[in-house]
């Protein structure tokens, strides 16, 4: 040893050196590999830390994909996009990292993985995609929302005895043997001051007597096992029994899973989970933090302008709210929005997923403290703004997530399309509700939209994520079209109100006028006050569209071209041409129309009966209600009930006229009358006050309001007979 140490320390000397001994670096690849194939995975990894011969061995292809499971292709079909380029240029280590993560398939309803600590492919199928039988009775069993689910909702069973699941998965199950287990928790979990609480104080009797999982398949294999419940606050997986598949790599399983408990208690079941106990399965690992694998880390591809690209979560939004709430509103009235706004969203958000639908009545009573605080119709009057439009705002967005979140918790056939749309199937996390709630673009006038979309839209999903069609639009074009239409209508409303002020209501001049020039100018002060809305609207359309989430989708042109009517709050042309009074609410405030729509008129329906007058005048009810508590407001949203309900008549009596001539005066009819109501009724939207309401109306004889009952009453005296219709056109 001595020797070997003096040679290699002369480094000058011209004696002959030896050759360095041989390490590990210097064994051929192919060997390298070779050994690495009868480790497992973890080992695989550990090795591949020690040099480079290690590290470039441990990405052979043929020693990953004896470590996965034979039916990995179609897993991989199943899991993945196929016209994905990242998945079909990926090695067999890429493929079996991505593996080891849960993978969602069927449309996001169950999830598939690969568990290192079992070596077994496991498949995970939430409660809601399985039909629990037995005694159907929400006081003993129900499905309620957790956040201690992958799928975020488990079924709630309590003073239940017996119960059956009826299942079936469709999955290229490897011949072999399966075991399936119950995911089961006693007790109820709930959160107290930032902490995991659990209530086991009615669980008991389970550590006691066995409980007996009876599992059956279609094709009549049967399995029973027992096991004490213990551990309450815990979730444990229980084993309810095996089955076998023979010879069938496309396997469609039926299961029939009976739990018979004795004892009585609280039972809480999350999800089922098949995991592969066949020896011919490989052992994988998954990704975890100390060891070699690296997540796989996708080529950003969305194509979106930097104004389009959203922060993630909406982090800066509250921030930039603060902002412009000091800019706008100055330091005190900033102080009461502090007093009003975030302590409601922060209430409301703690309250809605706990009370849901009851506690949508406290929005509305602070919308009233608000309204009477406030009194923000002067302010508007005079050319102001206050802290109620913005409170309007949030209202209807706030109550809109907590209905969507109920919704969430129905069955799908109880819940019409645009439930199911909207609907929130898990909590919204704080950050990204107070988002919701502070978005700035439409902080002040809206347009509402609902919180779902919202979400899509942070998160670069749904119609923001990169599709054939194309990555998400420049908005600019979009933008500069919104800008210049809202200078447009501010050039008009500054050119037309010093020539119709609203002043002359109260003036001797005005009385001085005659019938004909008073109604002409009830018309020009509507027309007038109506540019200052488009104003507005369209500049909150310029936000939006500008943020990105204007963009609602493409067409179905080709070339394909980006739509941006997500933001759209009027259609100036459809308001002030309206040929009947029932297009009006779907001209004007739009966003606020439909909202009222889907969260009013629809659900004050009863299923199988049709709409009627009730239902029209409960919404316009609502709707004065939400804009304020003055008396003007009420009177002109009774009046377009009345316009409405009269509408429809003129328009059944059109449609059941076969002459072209009487059919057209008829239409000229509708329109003339639409122009009469629509312009007198909205006088009291301007002046607000009882005195002066009843005084304009007073001094056109309240013809806006006589003509509407007039038709009405005709409508029940002249029923024409109703048209034939195809049934499109009913469904219609």
């Amino acid at each position: 040893m001595g020797l070997c140490l003096s040679i290699f320390s002369r480094r000058g000397s011209s004696a002959v050196r030896f050759p360095p001994r041989p390490g590990l670096g210097d064994l051929p690849e192919s060997c390298v590999a070779s050994v690495l194939l009868y480790l497992d995975p973890p080992q695989i990894c550990q090795l591949a830390m020690l040099n480079r011969a290690m590290r470039l061995a441990s990405y052979a292809d043929f020693v990953w994909e004896s470590k996965l499971p034979l039916n990995y292709e179609d897993v991989v079909a199943r899991v993945f996009d196929k016209d994905d380029a990242l998945c079909r240029n990926l090695c067999k280590r890429d493929i079996y990292s991505m593996l080891c993560r849960p993978n969602s398939f069927d449309a996001g309803t169950k999830k598939v993985w690969l568990d290192k600590t079992i070596g077994r492919t496991c498949i995970s199928i939430p409660s809601n995609e399985l039909t629990i039988t037995g005694i159907d009775d929400r006081r003993y069993w129900t499905r309620i929302p957790t956040q201690e689910s992958r799928f975020s909702s488990v079924a709630y069973l309590q003073q239940i005895w017996w119960f059956q699941v009826d299942g079936e998965l469709d999955f290229p199950f490897p011949t072999g043997s399966y075991s399936l287990f119950f995911r089961v928790h006693l007790g109820r979990t709930h959160r107290r001051f930032g902490r995991r609480v659990c209530n086991s104080e009615h669980v008991h009797g389970w550590d006691k007597k066995p409980v007996r999982f009876q599992v059956s398949t279609w094709d009549g294999q049967q399995a029973t096992k027992q096991c004490y419940l213990k551990e309450p606050g815990k979730w444990k997986h229980y084993h309810a029994g095996n089955f076998v598949v023979v010879g069938s790599r496309e396997f469609r399983k039926q299961i029939e899973p009976t739990n018979g408990a004795a004892g009585d208690g609280t039972l809480g079941g999350d999800d089922r989970s098949l995991c592969a106990c066949s020896t011919i399965l490989a052992v994988l690992c998954g990704h975890h933090p100390g060891q070699l694998l690296p997540p796989i880390r996708p080529r950003r591809t969305f194509g979106a302008p930097p104004l389009c690209r959203p922060i993630r979560g909406g982090s800066l939004i509250p921030l930039v709210w603060i902002f412009i709430e000091l800019a706008f509103s100055g330091a005190d009235a900033f102080r009461l929005r502090l007093d009003g706004a975030l302590p409601k969203v922060l209430r409301d958000y703690y309250l809605f997923h706990r009370l849901r639908l009851p506690h949508w009545m406290l929005t509305v009573l602070f919308g009233f403290r608000s309204h009477i605080y406030y009194m923000s119709g002067d302010a508007w009057k005079e050319g102001g703004i206050d802290a109620t439009g913005s409170l309007m705002v949030i209202t209807l967005k706030v109550i809109s997530c907590a209905i969507n979140y109920n919704d969430g918790l129905l069955k799908d056939e109880d819940l019409r399309d645009t439930q199911r749309k909207n609907r929130l199937l898990k909590l919204p996390s704080l950050l990204e509700y107070f988002g919701y709630c502070l978005c700035c673009g439409s902080h002040f006038a809206g347009p509402v939209y609902e919180m779902e979309a919202y979400i899509e839209w942070i998160e670069r999903k749904g119609i923001w994520k990169p599709t054939e069609k194309g990555s998400p639009p420049s908005p600019y074009l979009a933008t500069l079209r919104a800008v210049l239409q809202a200078a447009v209508c501010m050039g008009l409303y500054l050119y037309l109100v010093p020539r119709f002020p609203l002043s002359r209501f109260a003036e001797p001049v005005y009385e001085e006028y005659g019938f004909w020039k008073r109604l002409s100018y009830q018309y020009m002060s509507g027309f007038t006050a109506r540019w200052k809305y488009y104003f507005i609207w369209s500049i909150s359309e310029a936000s939006i569209i500008l943020s990105g989430l204007g963009f609602s989708g493409w067409t179905d042109s080709n070339p394909p071209k980006p739509r941006w009517n997500r933001a759209i709050n009027v259609d100036i042309v459809g308001v002030e041409l309206a040929k009947s009074a029932v297009q009006i609410p779907s001209a004007w405030n739009i966003q606020v129309s439909t909202w009222l729509r889907h969260y009013v008129y629809d659900r004050l329906v009863q299923k199988g009966k049709k709409p009627g007058f009730f239902q029209l005048l409960a919404t316009q009810t609502v709707s004065a209600v939400w804009h304020g508590l003055y008396p003007g407001y009420m009177i002109f949203f009774v009046q377009s009930a009345l316009m409405i309900a009269g509408s429809r008549v003129i328009y059944r009596w059109q449609q059941a006229n076969k002459t072209s001539i009487l059919r057209h005066v008829l239409v000229l009819m509708n329109f003339a009358y639409t122009l009469l109501v629509l312009n007198y009724s909205c006088v009291g939207f301007m002046v607000l006050s009882l005195h002066e309401t009843l005084s304009a109306f007073r001094s056109v004889y309240f013809v806006g309001t006589i003509v509407p009952i007039v038709v009405l009453l005709l409508g029940n005296i002249i029923k024409p007979a109703r048209p034939a219709r195809s049934k499109a056109r009913k469904d219609e």
